[in-house]
């Protein structure tokens, strides 16, 4: 494919993922939030085939893959400590873990917040339109997200780049 082919196709818009917004927010309460990350990637994915940005769709990944990796790291530390201290007084070791938890609650923050305002730009391009608010963004990014996209009319070819400007011609079928 030539470099200046986009891997997209700019005259096509698909429709977004259409899951009720309540469905979305039900289940991120269930999960504690891992579902709407979960969903983050999958209207990340549409955005990706729909404007060709493939960021958005990187960091709602990462954010998928933080999640349990800290939860893991979490674990391992209090297991090790419950083993390596029993029963005695283990002060630096207690440091050490509470920054262990400290970093990972950033990296859990930090790429849930790259991905929601990443998603929310790519959602705001002249392909799809949107406007979206930056505290909701923040606070419900997968859901309130949804709640637009639910909704959302795809535009037509002639809505997004205007008439062609001359009808195409009809060839009549050759009769040989």
């Amino acid at each position: 494919m030539p470099e200046s082919m986009p891997s997209f196709d700019p005259r096509i818009v698909l429709p977004p993922p259409r899951l009720h917004w309540g469905w979305v927010f039900a289940l991120s309460i269930i999960t504690r939030s891992y579902f709407n990350s979960i969903w983050m990637v999958v209207q990340a994915n549409w955005v990706r085939k729909v404007t060709g940005r493939k960021d958005a769709l990187i960091w709602a990944i990462v954010n998928v893959a933080v999640i349990p990796g800290v939860f893991l790291i979490a674990v391992m530390v209090g297991a090790t400590i419950g083993i390596v201290s029993r029963g005695q007084d283990i002060g630096d070791t207690r440091v050490l873990s509470y920054s262990l938890v400290a970093f990972g609650m950033i990296a859990v923050v930090g790429s849930y917040t790259a991905a929601a305002f990443k998603l929310r730009s790519a959602l705001q391009e002249a392909t799809v339109g949107l406007a979206f608010g930056g505290v909701m963004t923040f606070l419900f990014s997968g859901t309130y997200f949804q709640y637009f996209l639910h909704d959302y009319v795809v535009p037509d070819a002639e809505e997004l780049y205007g008439a062609l400007p001359t009808p195409p011609a009809y060839v009549p079928p050759s009769t040989v």
